[in-house]
Formats: C-alpha cells, sequence, structure tokens
C-alpha cells in the first residue's frame, strides 16, 4: 500500500465525491416517490433506494473521515492541500506564493510536510 498516493488519489477526488452527496440525494428524493407505484417498478425502486443509501452513508462517512484528517492541519498546510489537489487551478503556484509570502521551494517543503501529517492522520502510519 502506498499511502501517499492513496492520499493524493483520495484529495483529488474530495470535491466529486463532496458534491456525489446532493445527486444522491436528489435521486433518492425521485425514488421517494416512485416506491409503491403499481406499475412494476416499485420493488425496483426499493432495491435502488437501498443501494444509494448505503452509498450515501459510505460517502458521508469518508467525506467526514478526510475532512477529520484535513482538520488536523494547520491553516497553513490545509490551504497548501487544498490548492494542489483539491482545488488546483492554473495559477496555483503563484497564488500560493502569494498568499502564503513564501517561495516556491518553501511551498513544496510545506506541501511534502502537510501530505505526511495527512497520510499519518488517514492511516496511522508515515507516508510511503
Amino acid at each position: 500500500m502506498n499511502c501517499k498516493k492513496d492520499a493524493v488519489a483520495e484529495l483529488r477526488r474530495y470535491k466529486a465525491r463532496k458534491m456525489s452527496v446532493g445527486s444522491i440525494n436528489a435521486q433518492l428524493a425521485v425514488l421517494a416517490d416512485r416506491i409503491g407505484l403499481q406499475d412494476g417498478t416499485g420493488e425496483d425502486c426499493a432495491e435502488r433506494r437501498a443501494l444509494l443509501e448505503k452509498q450515501l452513508k459510505w460517502v458521508t462517512l469518508w467525506l467526514r473521515t478526510v475532512e477529520r484528517a484535513l482538520g488536523a492541519l494547520d491553516e497553513r498546510e490545509r490551504t497548501v492541500l487544498w490548492k494542489f489537489y483539491v482545488d488546483r487551478r492554473e495559477d496555483y503556484m503563484d497564488d500560493l506564493c502569494e498568499t502564503l509570502f513564501l517561495e516556491q521551494s518553501a511551498v513544496y517543503r510545506l506541501k511534502d510536510r502537510a501530505l505526511g501529517k495527512y497520510v499519518l492522520e488517514m492511516y496511522g502510519g508515515e507516508a510511503m
């Protein structure tokens, strides 16, 4: 298991998973209206609803776990990981250097330290 690689992949998926909560809830609302219909789709809807509820529970737990791990970092560390992996824009490095009053090399060191702390929080082990 490469904890560092897994952590980076998780952070990159954060926004999509956060958005999926709304999509899952919308699908559940539609299915709630269909359950009990006598057109033969009721059972399929009940199965689909059960799967969506299970997925929603898992995504919510995953988001809380990631947020807890990010919460263990200081603001600068969170900012660096957020801009590197979660909400990376074209000018992310310039923005980080300007916001944190650091040179690029210092931003990379801060990112490496923050990622190491994040991995320790998420997996209880050192970044490999």
